[in-house]
């Protein structure tokens, strides 16, 4: 039983590592979008031909940065199924234990 718990903790910790580098990469994009797209939009940069080929404008950074937005929350969807997958395994290797026998 002390095994399953070592284990559960672990698996705790990655999680925790993960949810972490995740939230820190998706604060540290949004910046890097909000300072790309604001100097594009106050130089009149122009979008590669092929996306649009028109001046940037504070609208379409915003678009990007909402698109990023729904990607980030998606993937943090991610990862309680990612933890009733580690779950199973352990489900799995107790049953296996027991057939072993």
């Amino acid at each position: 039983m002390g095994d399953v718990k070592a284990n559960s903790l672990i698996f705790g910790a990655k999680i925790a590592a993960s949810m972490a580098f995740m939230s820190g990469s998706m604060f540290l994009l949004y910046s890097l979008g909000y300072w790309f797209g604001s100097n594009c939009a106050e130089n009149n940069s122009i979008c590669p031909s092929s996306t649009s080929g028109k001046v940037y404008s504070a609208g379409d950074v915003i678009t990007v940065f909402f698109a990023v937005l729904v990607g980030c929350f998606n993937l943090s969807q991610l990862s309680p199924a990612l933890k009733k997958i580690g779950e199973g395994r352990q489900a799995a290797a107790r049953i296996f234990k027991i057939l072993d026998r």
